[in-house]
């Protein structure tokens, strides 16, 4: 992808300004030129076509790691200068510069190595380092005046994610003219979990301070209530969903699960290089059926377990030994955190053991790829794939289960999803929904999925992809915005529009 090569002012900016840790795009450094990637994840999948058709800015920091920064000026570049072949619409991205040492601290430390255990209910994996803690707020107050030097008062500022909670509290103190939304992707634990990290109520306060909270879970938002309750951060009105402030400010907050982009999964799945990309699969693998899973390397995706219950179902049924292959693709995360080199280690070797166990001259039973895929030929694969294997041992949501269902016009195959993961709620009406802690479970869902009838997977799929097709990003958004309305003006350009196009995949 080339080089964005001019800057442009922020007058041109639209209302909407997202705020991410992560651009959209990665930039680096080949030859003496940037260059900008597209990054891959379930935020970029949801919210990349939202501000190509509305127009606006995304603001984050963009992966360069110097071990100083001259000064803290954002620069902007329009994406339209990125190219980018079958993706239209343009925006402005703003890249916010951070130092290794930042990056270190902030990210790799307090927010991946506390935050996100934390959350993930993983409390024994959580480090508390009061250093990182610094770290985390200052590298907030960066991002916080990076709005607050540019934004309008009129400006729809959603700040995403478990990276910038502290964002709204520094706004306000900055900038009280400024209105900012936060949306959680990630779970949201109770308090006595949450009350392990020893300031979990400056993070409670200072989420408070968005004039709206959303989260993909009632569940997630009961949580929050609680916590906010117990920890005498303000009062609570469980009646409106809102918290409620002495100085007449008022928090409102949502639950609304996440989504994509249906029909354009659906559309690309039919396309002549996603059908390409099936044929080769299915040629590869001939009559076998083709169990597939997709996932973020990363301990809380419960890919150790998944391959242990395959192993486990191979013992039980030595009868589907050269009957399927269990094709998984690990996308490469925190490459350079020690845990996540383990991790890497640990599902290489315990590949190489099970295949080593039940290999034949002519079978393997487990195809394991380190990598990211192409998004048109990640979907061919979801199509080719007769079983989709989700096993998050806890997740927000998981787009990737969606992805799958969309994926598959054909109205077949059958989906084994964690009922940790935020998208059981939607999907059980045809996913085979298990405990992903349980070997047994994921096992027998394995030889059910295996075995199931064609008639049967096909009403299974079908009452799924009715769900994702009727709840779609459109929807979202829909639902997230309409609960920011009351400090926005609903005429505003953001809420206008046909449906939101071309998401980019994988949604881990």
């Amino acid at each position: 992808m080339t080089e964005p090569t001019d800057s442009v002012s922020t007058e041109d900016i639209e209302r909407l300004v997202l705020v991410s840790n992560r651009l959209p795009f990665k930039k680096s450094w080949r030859g003496g030129r940037v260059k900008w990637t597209r990054s891959a994840g379930g935020l970029v999948t949801a919210l990349d076509p939202v501000l190509r058709k509305t127009g606006g800015v995304w603001l984050g920091w963009g992966g360069d790691r110097p071990k100083q920064v001259p000064d803290r000026e954002v620069k902007f570049f329009d994406v339209g200068a990125i190219k980018s072949p079958g993706f239209g619409g343009r925006y402005v991205i703003g890249e916010i510069p951070l130092t290794d040492a930042e990056v270190r601290n902030y990210y790799t430390g307090f927010a991946n190595s506390t935050i996100w255990p934390l959350f993930h209910y993983f409390f024994e994996k959580c480090i508390i380092d009061a250093d990182q803690w610094e770290s985390y707020k200052e590298v907030n107050q960066i991002f916080a005046e990076a709005i607050a030097n540019f934004a309008r008062p009129d400006d729809l500022i959603w700040v995403q994610d478990y990276h910038l909670l502290l964002v709204p509290e520094y706004v306000h103190r900055l900038r009280a003219d400024l209105k900012t939304h936060l949306f959680i992707h990630i779970p949201f634990p109770n308090y006595d979990i949450l009350s392990i990290l020893p300031w979990h109520v400056e993070i409670l306060a200072g989420m408070t301070y968005a004039s709206s909270v959303g989260f993909h879970d009632d569940r997630y938002l009961a949580n929050f209530l609680a916590s906010v309750e117990r920890a005498g951060v303000a009062a609570v009105d469980e009646a409106q969903s809102c918290v409620r402030f002495k100085d007449g400010r008022k928090c409102t907050l949502y639950a609304s699960g996440i989504s994509i982009d249906f029909d354009h999964f659906d559309a690309v799945s039919r396309s002549s290089e996603a059908r390409k990309a099936r044929r080769r699969l299915r040629k590869q693998y001939g009559d076998m059926k083709l169990v597939l899973g997709v996932d973020r390397l990363d301990y809380s995706k419960g890919i150790k377990e998944r391959l242990v219950a395959i192993e486990h179902c191979l013992e039980e049924h030595p009868e589907l030994a050269e009957t399927f292959a269990f094709y998984q693709i690990a996308v490469p995360s925190r490459p350079t955190v020690q845990e996540y080199q383990t991790i890497r280690n640990d599902i290489e070797s315990l590949v190489g053991r099970i295949n080593g166990r039940f290999s034949t001259p002519t079978w393997t039973p487990i195809h394991y790829f380190y990598r990211t895929v192409p998004f048109t030929q990640l979907v061919g694969t979801y199509r080719a794939a007769d079983v989709g294997l989700v096993t998050p041992l806890r997740d927000g949501m998981n787009l990737v289960a969606k992805e799958y269902v969309a994926s598959h016009g054909d109205e077949d195959g059958v989906l084994i999803l964690s009922r940790f993961a935020g998208a059981a709620r939607e999907l059980k009406v045809g996913a085979l929904l298990v405990n992903p802690y349980s070997i047994e479970q994921i096992s027998d869902a394995l030889y059910r999925a295996l075995t199931m009838n064609p008639r049967e997977r096909r009403r299974r799929m079908l009452r799924m992809r009715r769900v994702v097709k009727k709840n779609d990003i459109n929807n979202w958004l829909m639902k997230c915005w309409s609960n920011q309305a009351g400090n926005h003006a609903e005429n505003s350009s953001i809420h206008k529009g046909k449906p939101f196009e071309n998401p980019v995949g994988s949604g881990l």
